[in-house]
């Protein structure tokens, strides 16, 4: 077995730089799919721009990124940090998507 091979972790749970008895991987695998449901729901208010259904859906939206947002927050700041970017996006979708008179 190479010196690579013995050293490159599998996960973040067994990352060297990451404490031995860190959740960091399954709050990892939280946040993504916390993020796909996100973008799920900023889609399902695209789609929905125009009905009835639209304005549940944009706080549905809102409400997914709020959770997301939570989840990166309990990461390893080393993999928050990778993480953040995707925030952003999230951000930018939702903040693409017309608002309410509400909203004004």
């Amino acid at each position: 077995m190479s010196l690579a091979t013995t050293l490159a972790p599998t996960t973040a749970e067994h990352d060297p730089f990451l404490p031995e008895s860190s959740s960091y991987g399954v709050n990892k695998e939280k946040f993504l799919s916390l993020y796909e449901l996100a973008l799920d729901e900023i889609k399902y208010a695209e789609d929905s721009f125009g009905s009835p259904y639209y304005a549940g859906d944009r706080v549905t939206a809102r409400e997914a990124i709020d959770g997301c947002a939570d989840a990166l927050r309990q990461l390893h700041p080393t993999i928050e940090m990778a993480m953040a970017p995707r925030m952003g996006d999230l951000e930018s979708k939702f903040e693409a998507l017309p608002r309410l008179a509400d909203d004004l």
